[in-house]
């Protein structure tokens, strides 16, 4: 099987180069690689013709967000398997050869693995806490309600799912990827989510930058409610889970071992707060901005497939 990989990109020359040097040095002997530059004003495009020749490079103006950029990389594709990571990721060298046993299964859809940060910080610590059953546990995965922790920063997909389930959404300012894999399952397709499936995530959180990729993923995660039916005042409100918030307690202790403070408690509680406060503000922005007019028609597609019994591309 040929595999492209798709790479968007906007304004990270430096941590593309590097991202760069590992996708273009797979093991695997049949695969292209695709950046989609976003509207950068980097001299990204130069940086890449000078020192990637290799690289197919496609800009994209004016700067229309991820979603959409990874839809340009998946229409000028010519792989059957479309590989997906981000431009401050680092893929292994086995990358694309530990995707592929999976697809020997014609009912498998999508392949997913996790980032890993090489010394995760207190931020860092905290979103693996979060998601600790998603990044530990490997899951074969055919029921609608269990998609979490399909990133497309580590993601493979059979390309005869896009003809069924469509693109990325590109309504989503982010989340556009746990929304896309939700409708891989609704089509019918088996997803694979194996945590051995690693690449090296470069960013370093700060508080700021945390916070606002909280804030975004609510801005996702208000158009995913909408297209399925689930919005609800609760989801407006800035409630936690007092059961989930003890259990990754228990998981953040444990990440944190030696590096435990006193203070890590009080420090917990309060992000724990603040991620719940930013990320309902995140819903309640982009419901405004975009979810009162949103138009769910991807969705509605594969429902009427499933419903009116036409073929969905599933083997």
């Amino acid at each position: 099987m040929r595999f492209s990989i798709v790479i968007p990109t906007h304004n990270r020359k430096d941590s593309l180069r590097r991202c760069l040097e590992a996708v273009t040095h797979q093991d695997y002997p049949d695969y292209e690689v695709i950046v989609v530059d976003d509207g950068s004003t980097d001299s990204t495009g130069e940086m890449v013709q000078r020192e990637f020749p290799q690289v197919r490079y496609i800009r994209q103006e004016p700067n229309q967000g991820p979603a959409a950029a990874r839809n340009r990389g998946i229409k000028a594709a010519s792989g059957e398997i479309i590989a997906f990571t981000d431009d401050d990721c680092i893929p292994p060298t086995n990358w694309l050869a530990s995707h592929l046993p999976y697809y020997d299964d014609p009912q498998v859809g999508c392949v997913g693995g996790w980032q890993l940060t090489a010394h995760p910080n207190f931020f860092e610590q905290f979103q693996i806490a979060h998601y600790l059953d998603v990044y530990t546990e490997f899951r074969s995965i055919s029921r609608v309600g269990d998609v979490r922790g399909f990133a497309t920063n580590n993601l493979s997909v059979r390309r005869e799912v896009f003809n069924c389930a469509g693109l990325f959404d590109e309504a989503f300012l982010t989340g556009a990827d746990p929304e896309f894999t939700q409708r891989v399952a609704i089509a019918g397709y088996t997803l694979i989510r194996d945590p051995k499936l690693r690449v090296e995530h470069l960013k370093v959180d700060t508080l700021g930058s945390y916070l606002h990729t909280r804030f975004r993923r609510g801005c996702g995660s208000v158009l995913t409610d909408i297209k399925y039916g689930t919005l609800c005042i609760r989801r407006f409100l800035p409630l936690v889970n007092p059961k989930h918030a003890l259990q990754t307690w228990r998981n953040f202790r444990k990440a944190r071992g030696k590096a435990y403070r006193k203070g890590d408690l009080l420090s917990f509680l309060a992000l724990l707060l603040l991620t719940r406060i930013v990320e309902v503000a995140g819903r309640l922005y982009y419901y405004q901005k975009v979810g009162r007019d949103y138009t769910p028609s991807a969705e509605a597609v594969v429902r009427h497939q499933r419903t009116s019994g036409e073929p969905t591309g599933v083997n």
